[in-house]
């Protein structure tokens, strides 16, 4: 049965989380805004307690949660087995049923299948920027397409609506990293994407998708070890790994883009590297722009047991911990003039994927095929904004799903 033949239980309305009200915009400046805010906390409240919620910004405090697995433990459980029917690694504490499901991911997901798929990204992204007059769209048009694109020739899930994809994906991963209570919209249009990405995959299941994407080796696998795992557990897996690419690697690439064009210096020093042919300084570039403008501000955790954070700092048990990444990373107490912008910087200055077991399984993949997609970008001799609202980016729900931008070769 193919998607488009499925009685849908949710009615799929993206212009639902395309709505740009009150508290969605005040959320979106405060975030963009936050730095300030998170250097008062790190110096006066550098844990803020509140409703049930405590809000850690330190290096060292931010790093205690997300590697204090047996502490602190992740909240995503509930809403991935609600909307794919199974359990997969990123809702799973440290222990033997996380380590299965990583090898088994880790296994048809494998590092060293990246280079070719960033290469063939490259490719791609350079013959769309060179078929472009002087405007393009670079989040409806480049990114996300080509995102898109690795989920139907890498993932083996086919995409019979190229334009409500990556929707469907954000739908759910919006609702999916929400660290508050979801709103009713938020959660029935997860739902109702969520729906339909399980179609997809289940459609590929029926029809046997080719042998060398991933969804073909878990099926090999399934096949060697007399049905493990099942369809539902790979389902879940292939529905996880679309949406650790689409809408992060959209946000993600998003975000390191409007801080190039925001400022001068980090536009320069990426348009020199791409120049000169120095792909590692260019990502360097790229990734140190988006620590000024991360994908999330913080992750969270919950507090199996009372546990003391720092000296009389007690988190009660079942406490919804939020460790702020973001201010973490620009803590002078462990970064090195945090507020400068410097591609050099160690890696240990950066968790802009997380950080310890639940660091994104797409981050390593998102890190080689981001700068690829925006390399025959700046290879333009001008990127600037569209004039008007078209320079100005377009969000669904938090995800920018339009940004125009002017060209000249």
């Amino acid at each position: 049965m193919t998607p488009a033949a499925t009685q849908f239980q949710t009615t799929f309305d993206p212009d639902r989380l395309r709505r740009q009200n009150v508290t969605a915009r005040l959320l979106r400046y405060l975030f963009e805004n936050f730095r300030p805010a998170a250097k008062l906390l790190r110096g006066l409240c550098p844990i803020l307690r509140f409703r049930g919620y405590a809000l850690v910004t330190r290096y060292d405090d931010v790093r205690e949660v997300l590697t204090n697995d047996a502490v602190f433990g992740v909240p995503y459980r509930p809403k991935i087995e609600e909307l794919t029917g199974a359990n997969f690694m990123l809702g799973m504490d440290d222990g033997p049923d996380y380590e299965a499901n990583a090898k088994l991911a880790m296994q048809a997901y494998k590092l060293s299948d990246i280079p070719a798929q960033a290469n063939a990204a490259a490719q791609e992204a350079g013959a769309i920027v060179g078929a472009a007059q002087r405007e393009l769209d670079a989040m409806g048009g480049l990114v996300t397409p080509l995102l898109v694109g690795i989920c139907e020739r890498y993932y083996g899930v086919p995409v019979s609506d190229p334009s409500m994809f990556p929707l469907w994906a954000m739908a759910v991963s919006n609702y999916l990293f929400d660290a508050f209570p979801a709103a009713a919209d938020a959660h029935a249009q997860a739902r109702a994407g969520a729906e339909r990405l399980c179609a997809a995959v289940d459609e590929a299941i029926a029809g046997g998708p080719a042998a060398d994407t991933v969804l073909g080796r878990l099926l090999a696998a399934q096949a060697q070890a007399n049905g493990v795992p099942d369809n539902q557990t790979i389902r879940t897996i292939i529905v996880s790994l679309v949406t650790a690419i689409v809408p992060t690697g959209t946000l993600a690439a998003g975000n390191m883009l409007e801080m190039l064009l925001r400022r001068g210096d980090m536009m320069t020093a990426a348009r020199e590297a791409t120049g000169t042919g120095d792909d590692e300084l260019l990502s360097r570039c790229l990734f140190e722009a988006l620590r000024f403008m991360p994908i999330s501000p913080f992750w969270r955790r919950d507090a199996k047991r009372d546990f003391f954070l720092a000296p009389g700092k007690r988190l009660p048990e079942g406490t919804h911990v939020l460790a702020s990444t973001y201010s973490a990373m620009f803590d002078a107490r462990q970064v090195r003039q945090p507020n400068r912008f410097d591609p050099t910087r160690p890696a240990s200055d950066y968790m802009l994927f997380g950080h310890g077991l639940h660091y994104c399984l797409g981050g390593a993949f998102a890190s080689a095929v981001i700068p690829a997609i925006l390399k025959p970008l700046l290879l333009c001799r001008i990127v600037a904004r569209a004039p008007g609202p078209r320079g100005q980016r377009a969000f669904f729900a938090i995800f920018p799903e339009r940004l125009f931008v002017t060209l000249q070769r």
